[in-house]
């Protein structure tokens, strides 16, 4: 019986090493074709190997990513010895349908990524072990309905994301309330037709600490019932760009009902708009701060029309058809970026240019904006930001302040003269590329320090003064493209590329590149 009991011994040494060996395998060894990052594989990324079976890996890898290959159309093996996994990524595999111990024994996995599938569903138990899911993403698949009972095992999740699918209709399970904290749901870009008043119903489960997003852009939308997203507590954002067919009425209607509900940021591109007026007509005061109106056919802005906004901080009101600054922006005294790029702007000067005194970041690009009386920078003293491209302008008109100035950007104008700025101190990008300039003259930006990049090629550039970038030359010089013929000694020290091709240099001196020891590109 002695010799028996100890007989078992050796046997089960056996057992325990060859476990042992298998462990120091999974841990040690990168697989094959695959890149692997961290001390004993802790990120793997197979990408793009057209792998057909997923391969083995370290028991400590943290993030796998096993997108872009062949693992479809059923995936018939586990991942049960990568219990340590956060993330995995099983996008682009031809993926029809997963079994539901797929993602079993992985305790801490956060985040799962089946993008650009085939997939029509999920199995009722596929996280079942999974209850620390954050984020999911599902989109661009052939779901036709919101999976329900996956939820009920991932009360964490934060954010889901079902874009780019075949939904048509609009209402979430009753296991949808267990994720109390959701964030974000990305439903652009599917077949919903209506929006339904119980369509968000079980989110008066949810919890009301967390802000929350909704994003159902280019999803054919007709009409919206009223309080549809009533019941969705503190709903921060809405996205409906692209539902052009939703009526004024509906628009008008949503946001009076989500007036209490804090909503700060909402957007409507594309929706086919003339006008804004009757959006914010019925509210007293929404807490808005960010509004998107961009690629409508919105001509004019009256007075008053943001008087309900004033906590408006981002207004893009870009791919419109104003013409002008109107008196509607009289009201917008907290606003700090504001888009008019591609309209058909002919000016912008008045009144309401005083009441966007806090403005940091302006694009007036793409528009028709001719001659510097037109234009009226002088009480933006706070500017950071300034991008006047592509328009008709013969000068590079500025704020009387450009201390705060960072990006300057003027090109494709008819600009025929610039002087240069003295006090932009906190200067680093400048473009005055494909103008009409035929000088610069010494010190453009002599109180600059930080500069990054000058760009002043194709231009009619013959008369370069050598101290034009002094004292502190910038990290990226461009003058391509121009009349130069000589190029004299110039002290640019911290230029370490510096374009000067396509010109019509015949005298280059000998000192003219001395000091330039950074230089790495001419």
């Amino acid at each position: 019986m002695a010799a028996s009991k100890y007989s078992i011994i050796p046997k089960l040494l056996q057992i325990v090493w060859f476990y042992v060996f298998i462990y120091n395998s999974l841990s040690d060894d990168c697989p094959h074709l695959c890149y692997c990052h961290g001390n004993r594989n802790l990120t793997v990324n197979c990408s793009g190997l057209v792998l057909v079976n997923p391969p083995l890996t370290s028991t400590s890898t943290l993030t796998l990513d096993l997108s872009n290959n062949a693992l479809g159309p059923i995936l018939n093996a586990s991942f049960i010895q990568m219990r340590s996994l956060t993330l995995i990524d099983l996008s682009q595999n031809g993926l029809i349908r997963l079994l539901g111990c797929t993602f079993s024994g992985m305790l801490d996995l956060r985040t799962v990524r089946l993008r650009k599938n085939l997939l029509t569903s999920l199995p009722d138990s596929l996280f079942t072990d999974n209850n620390m899911i954050e984020h999911l993403d599902i989109s661009f698949n052939f779901f036709t309905e919101i999976p329900d009972d996956v939820f009920r095992n991932i009360p964490r999740l934060k954010t889901l994301d079902v874009s780019h699918n075949q939904i048509a209709q609009l209402k979430l399970g009753i296991k949808f309330q267990v994720p109390v904290h959701i964030q974000v749901i990305d439903l652009s870009h599917n077949l919903i037709s209506a929006i339904q008043s119980d369509a968000f119903a079980v989110a008066s489960a949810w919890a009301t600490v967390t802000s929350r997003t909704i994003n159902m852009a280019f999803c054919r939308i007709t009409s919206v019932e009223n309080e549809a997203f009533s019941p969705i507590p503190n709903l921060n954002e809405i996205d409906l760009t692209g539902n052009s067919a939703v009526s004024m009425e509906s628009l008008a209607a949503l946001v009076k009902n989500l007036e209490a509900k804090g909503l700060e940021r909402l957007s409507l591109a594309a929706m086919n708009l003339t006008t804004i007026v009757p959006l914010f007509s019925q509210v007293s005061e929404l807490p808005l701060k960010f509004l998107n109106v961009s690629d409508n056919s919105i001509a004019d802005l009256p007075d008053n029309v943001f008087s309900k906004l004033r906590n408006l901080r981002v207004l893009d009101l870009s791919r419109n058809s104003l013409s002008a600054l109107t008196g509607g922006f009289s009201n917008l005294t907290n606003l700090n970026v504001l888009n008019l790029s591609r309209n058909v702007m002919e000016s912008f000067q008045g009144e309401a240019v005083t009441s966007l005194s806090n403005l940091h970041t302006l694009d007036l690009s793409y528009n028709k904006i001719s001659g510097s009386s037109h234009v009226n920078f002088s009480p933006l003293l706070n500017l950071n930001d300034l991008k006047v491209n592509n328009n008709l302008l013969n000068l590079a008109v500025l704020p009387n302040r450009t201390s705060h100035l960072r990006h300057l950007d003027y090109h494709s104008n008819k600009i025929t003269e610039f002087n240069g700025i003295d006090d932009a101190t906190m200067l680093e990008f400048v473009d005055l590329s494909n103008n009409e300039l035929t000088s610069l003259p010494g010190l453009l930006f002599k109180g600059a320090r930080f500069l990054k990049l000058v760009n002043f090629s194709r231009n009619h550039i013959g008369v370069l003064d050598h101290g034009a970038f002094l004292p502190q030359s910038s990290i990226v010089i461009d003058l391509s493209y121009n009349f130069l013929k000589e190029l004299r000694y110039s002290n640019w020290v911290a230029t370490q590329k510096l374009y000067i091709n396509n010109n019509q240099l015949a005298n280059i001196d000998n000192q003219a590149f001395y000091g330039m020891t950074g230089l790495e590109e001419l």
